[in-house]
């Protein structure tokens, strides 16, 4: 998204993979250290949705803050 980053849960990184590519591909998910994060971090709804989710105004993924890199075909 251009205003945030959007994050998720290890509980909702499936249906993300699902919804936004239904076919499946190699994708690498990030697990992170939040506390790692510059910006500000909020856990909200997307715009018209009602399952909430972390996003990452004003901010970036700097390295020092991935822990581990899951890789998946």
């Amino acid at each position: 998204d251009k205003e945030f980053i959007h994050l998720a849960l290890n509980n909702q990184v499936e249906h993300v993979l699902t919804k936004f590519w239904p076919v499946p591909q190699p994708v690498a998910i990030l697990k992170i250290e939040v506390d790692r994060l510059p910006g500000r971090l909020v856990f909200e709804s997307n715009p018209d949705g009602t399952n909430k989710y972390f996003h990452l105004y004003e901010g970036s993924i700097p390295l020092n803050s991935v822990v581990e890199v899951i890789r998946r075909q």
